[in-house]
């Protein structure tokens, strides 16, 4: 197997890509990105559209691709959550 390092945490240029002076254009281009995808359009050509037209790097398209969802994914989602009160931990000395 290869030795392989792998990248956790932030990245050196998130305080540029995705800091305070970023926040309402990345608000804008996710709601666009939301109202287009909720109306059908396709996911892969709409974020181009959205990323082109407001001129996102790579690792903010990506922050967009993995965040941002239709009203009816949206939607199933929030279906999906549980309460954490009903989230049960181990027990004291079992293990996960």
């Amino acid at each position: 197997m290869s030795e392989r390092k792998k990248h956790r945490g932030a990245a050196p240029d998130d305080e540029a890509l995705f800091g305070p002076h970023a926040h309402e254009t990345l608000r804008v281009a996710a709601d666009e990105y939301a109202w287009l995808l909720s109306r059908g359009y396709p996911a892969t050509a709409t974020l181009s559209l959205i990323a082109d037209r407001y001129r996102l790097r790579n690792r903010q398209r990506q922050a967009l691709l993995r965040s941002v969802y239709s009203e009816a994914g949206r939607d199933a989602r929030r279906e999906k959550r549980v309460a954490l009160k009903k989230v049960r931990g181990p027990v004291s000395g079992e293990k996960w």
